[in-house]
């Protein structure tokens, strides 16, 4: 009687949780993102992880670097270079113009 009762309780518990999850996975709107954050588990996971409680050993928070477009890039690069010699002209016009003609920059 004992360990039906517990079942029930334990049974009782899980659809608890699981009541919770949805309404977690309602609040982030993404079931996906939801699982970088939290994950149900076994109480054998748990063991097996011996009894170690940190996140990292029951969800994924991994996320990947995003693509860089190669092509992209180097079209940024030169047109920072370009506004840099633009930038480099003018300031030696106005140091010249400033009288400090003779100063290295």
């Amino acid at each position: 009687e004992k360990v039906t009762e517990a079942r029930r309780r334990a049974e009782d518990d899980r659809r608890d949780v699981d009541a919770v999850g949805q309404e977690l996975g309602a609040l982030y709107g993404d079931a996906d993102e939801l699982l970088k954050h939290a994950r149900v588990v076994d109480i054998a996971e748990i063991e097996e992880n011996e009894f170690n409680l940190n996140i990292p050993r029951y969800v994924d928070t991994f996320e990947p670097e995003p693509r860089i477009e190669v092509d992209a890039a180097l079209v940024a690069l030169s047109e920072a270079e370009s506004s840099l010699r633009d930038a480099e002209t003018k300031l030696r016009l106005w140091i010249k113009k400033a009288g400090y003609a003779g100063l290295q920059c």
